[in-house]
């Protein structure tokens, strides 16, 4: 199934509301009918209407975004760190090593690795190790 594509931005808010403990329903519910003001208790930096936006452009695609999961456009270094981190709850030097082009010696199960291979961009190749595996950008 092709995943519906959005924004690194996007991806955050959605994560952040997850972990907030804000379910699937009630991000579908309330991005449609565009009460969204309440989230920036969780973060004000964040535009949540962009979730708004984005489920009133195509409520299909926007379902099955937040159902089936989504694929990110493009994702930086600093963006793949934080994505590991927010949907993940992997953290740098515990579960995972930094390297010039990537992350290596990625601690995750089969369902962490399938997943992570759904959400990151094209730019980025996963390489399966022994143990762990490797994410590198190119």
């Amino acid at each position: 199934m092709l995943k519906q594509q959005l924004t690194l931005m996007e991806a955050y808010m959605i994560e952040l509301l997850r972990n907030q403990g804000v379910t699937d329903e009630e991000i579908i519910r309330k991005s449609l009918s565009k009460e969204v003001t309440e989230w920036r208790k969780y973060n004000e930096q964040f535009d949540f209407e962009q979730l708004a936006h984005l489920a009133q452009k195509d409520e299909a695609n926007f379902v099955s975004m937040i159902n089936n999961g989504y694929r990110i456009k493009f994702l930086t270094f600093p963006g793949l760190q934080r994505m590991l981190s927010m949907k993940f709850g992997l953290e740098k030097d515990q579960d995972y090593t930094l390297v010039e082009n990537g992350v290596t010696n990625v601690k995750v199960s089969e369902e962490q690795l399938n997943e992570i291979e759904k959400v990151l961009s094209l730019n980025w190749k996963i390489k399966r190790e022994k143990t762990s595996v490797s994410i590198q950008n190119g």
